[in-house]
């Protein structure tokens, strides 16, 4: 995970970062876990952000879950009945008091999934926004140079967040936030996190000196 989080400068990231807070946030993505997940707080966060997806015209991206990579796949993976089937299942657990016909139009325009980096990449680089369950999923967004949210949810990503002091917000607060919100929290974060990668990066040109290998460009 640390050579991946040195994927873009922290020029690069500064520059972009500024230029997309600056704009209306108009082109969101969120990235959910397990939208069939049996834990109900889960349930409850990947409601929350289908929600946020279908409210601001964005989108889903799929990451993992058979039946979730098959419905973002327009039925190329599956039969046409057996997507069918999928796509009323997770209307069902989406939350969204919409009929099937509308959430169909949803699903096939704003459910994603991506099979490469460098087009995963360069796909996020277009969205003004990202908020998500998923560490790679933000990190895709992050690295591309667009302003990401993670959502605090478990200890294994709170371990992670407090080690790269990424920006995120705890479930709580994401009950009361609205997504014009979502600017301010990150950018309130943003200091701390190039603090911190800031030693972090140092370390790992350090270590990469120690095994004879030669740093890129990209590092200090």
């Amino acid at each position: 995970m640390i050579p991946y989080f040195f994927l873009a400068s922290s020029a690069l990231l500064k520059r972009s970062f500024h230029l997309k807070l600056k704009r209306q946030t108009k082109f969101i993505t969120v990235n959910g876990h397990h939208p069939w997940t049996p834990d109900s707080e889960l349930r409850m966060l990947e409601r929350v952000l289908f929600n946020i997806a279908y409210s601001h015209d964005g989108d889903y991206l799929a990451q993992s879950h058979d039946p979730l990579i098959k419905l973002a796949s327009k039925s190329r993976h599956c039969t046409l009945n057996e997507w069918r089937k999928i796509l009323k299942s997770l209307h069902s657990v989406s939350g969204l008091s919409i009929p099937l016909d509308v959430f169909e139009k949803f699903a096939r325009k704003n459910i994603y999934y991506e099979t490469d980096v460098p087009s995963w990449l360069y796909k996020s680089s277009f969205y003004d926004f990202s908020i998500g369950l998923r560490l790679h999923g933000n990190m895709v967004s992050f690295q591309a140079g667009t302003p990401s949210l993670w959502i605090s949810h478990d200890s294994r990503t709170q371990e992670l967040i407090e080690l790269m002091k990424l920006p995120h917000i705890s479930w709580p607060d994401l009950k009361n936030a609205k997504v014009s919100d979502y600017k301010g929290i990150f950018l309130d974060q943003l200091e701390i996190y190039f603090k911190r990668r800031y030693i972090l990066e140092n370390n790992f040109v350090e270590f990469l000196g120690k095994n004879n290998l030669k740093p890129s460009k990209i590092l200090k």
